[in-house]
Parts: C-alpha cells; structure tokens; sequence
C-alpha cells in the first residue's frame, strides 16, 4: 500500500461486523475495516486516505467526506477477494475538519462502516518540501488577490526582491522554500505585489510586529495565518490604508 503524505493523529480503529449465514450450516461472514481515527491533510493538492479491509467475499468499498451538511467527496470500488489494501485520493481546497464515512460491503450485501475525523490545514505540497532547506507555508484571507510575497531582513528588506510565495492549487495556502539560515535570522513580513501599500495587518486591521522564526531548521516546516491586508477594502477585505 502507498504511504499516505499525512501525519496519523491517533491510533487505528478495527471494526467488525458478524452477519449470520444462511440455514445451511455456513460460517458466518466477518468484515473488518482498519482505518485510522483521525487524519490531517494538506489543502490543495492530492491527498489519499489509506484504509484495510478483509471479510469473505469482499464486494465493494466508499468514502464520503461532509463537512456540516455539505458533501465534499464520493468514492466508490469493486472489490474481489478475502483482504484489500485501499487508497481512497482526492483533493480538498478549504481548510477546516471533515467528518469521512468508509464502507465495506461484501457479497451477502453486509457492510461495515468506520467513521473518522479529518483535518485539512495549510501544508508544504511536494515540491516544497526539502531535507536541507525549511518549508514556509502561510494561510491566506479567501479574498486575497494578487502576488504573495516575503520580504524582511533576508531581503534586505525595501532594497531586494520580495521571495514569491506560491499559491497551492485552489487553495489560500502559499509555500516557499528557504535557507535555514536565512529565515532564522531577523524578522519578515509577508505583503502583495510588492508593495507595502498590500502589507499584512492584524484582524483589527493594525500593524503587526515582524514575524521570526529563529529556530528554524532544516527541515522543519513553519505555518503562519495572515489576517489581512493593508487596502484590502479594494479587493474583498475589510481594512483601509
């Protein structure tokens, strides 16, 4: 089975489920799921839950993923056989908790179900994660418009270029790989198009103090929330000059 790109936040849950075989004398069927009880994924990008099954004549497998009365993702596969190693892939673009429902059926038409809770969270995708280097993931306003960017110390702040933050998939999840080095040392900020006329603000629309991230290090992934922006009553916000 492929390793799933999440971090496992609790144990596996085993379910089971007996149902009774006909008057000829048969062994009753058993199905089984092994699931784990919560999962946290990245937004934006393909994500897969990994799940077991086994039971006698293994029919077919589901998920449904909700959040609140929402249907976020359906999916369906046959299967055959005794065991089944089962990736279910899908991408989700918002970020919050998701109720994931999984169902084995086996031939007889008896099913088993295992709930868990799933967490999609702003998370460096592939191309942004490297054993030498840190991976700076930032969450965006929904109404955020235009070109992220990182400027502070390490950019010599007005006098070098901003480092793009590229935005993950549909997602308002930005990621940049830097240099342990640069980012653990001074403070930054994150502004749109370059100019500080988009800086970030609080969610009271004040100034923030410059962000660090001093112990940084290889490695390490460091997430951030960005509130709002300067102007952003231009484009969607709530915040003046």
């Amino acid at each position: 089975m492929k390793k799933i790109l999440s971090t496992i936040l609790a144990s596996a849950l085993v379910l089971g489920i007996t149902s009774c075989g006909d008057d000829s004398g048969e062994d009753p069927i058993a199905l089984t799921i092994t699931a784990p009880t919560a999962v946290s994924l990245g937004a934006g990008f393909e994500q897969t839950i990994s799940v077991d099954a086994a039971g006698s004549g293994l029919a077919s497998a589901s998920i449904q993923i909700t959040q609140g009365s929402t249907t976020v993702v359906t999916d369906e596969m046959t299967l055959s056989g005794d065991e089944a190693d089962l990736d279910f892939s899908f991408t989700i673009n918002a970020t919050g908790d998701y109720d994931v429902t999984l169902t084995v059926t086996d031939g007889s038409g008896a099913s088993q179900t295992a709930d868990l809770v799933l967490t999609i969270a702003c998370k460096p995708s592939p191309a942004f994660v490297d054993d030498t280097k840190v991976s700076l993931v930032a969450e965006a306003p929904d109404f955020t418009t235009g070109n992220m960017g990182l400027v502070g110390d390490l950019t010599q702040w007005a006098d070098g270029a901003d480092i793009a933050m590229t935005k993950i998939g549909a997602s308002d999840c930005y990621c940049a790989l830097l240099e342990p080095a640069d980012i653990a040392t001074g403070g930054f900020k994150f502004r749109l198009d370059g100019t500080w006329d988009k800086v970030e603000k609080d969610s009271g629309c004040g100034e923030i103090d410059n962000r660090t991230a001093s112990s940084a290090a290889a490695s390490d992934t460091v997430s951030v929330a960005i509130a709002e922006w300067r102007n952003s009553d231009q484009f969607g916000g709530g915040c003046g000059n």
